[in-house]
């Protein structure tokens, strides 16, 4: 299934384009953020978790594959790549404990409501992102 969801992504991807298949899949990590707060049994748990992780799998996927649209030397790839990693790092690092005293304080529910907006926040900044980017062209609708 994982092989079939990942080769349907980069067909999407390359017939639409990297970035907008980019913000799709970030807008539906949120939505499915936002989601799990309704689930109340194991099923609806088990539907969102599998949608949620094919989501957010794509989103982590897709940033080595935006990388080189902003290179001109390609040999410097690897090192944007780098610096891409390095700077989503520190999610990596502060979102934790931030959630842990979310979830201690308030409950679960307040940790999925920060978790979702960080997510819709970051499909909003990649959205304008990418509609600067295609107005830049003209008669270009989609950023590839």
């Amino acid at each position: 299934m994982l092989l079939l969801c990942s080769g349907a992504l980069y067909f999407l991807a390359d017939r639409w384009g990297r970035f907008n298949m980019m913000v799709a899949t970030a807008l539906a990590s949120a939505i499915l953020t936002f989601a799990s707060i309704a689930a109340r049994n194991e099923a609806s748990v088990l539907v969102i978790g599998v949608l949620y992780g094919f989501a957010s799998g794509n989103v982590v996927s897709l940033q080595g594959a935006c990388v080189p649209a902003f290179m001109d030397d390609p040999t410097k790839i690897g090192v944007a790549i780098g610096q891409l990693l390095s700077v989503s790092a520190f999610a990596g690092l502060t979102g934790p404990p931030i959630l842990g005293a979310l979830i201690t304080n308030y409950g679960f529910w307040a940790a999925q409501i920060f978790a979702g907006l960080m997510l819709l926040a970051g499909s909003v900044l990649i959205d304008i992102f990418v509609a600067r980017q295609s107005l830049s062209v003209p008669g270009k609708r989609w950023l590839v």
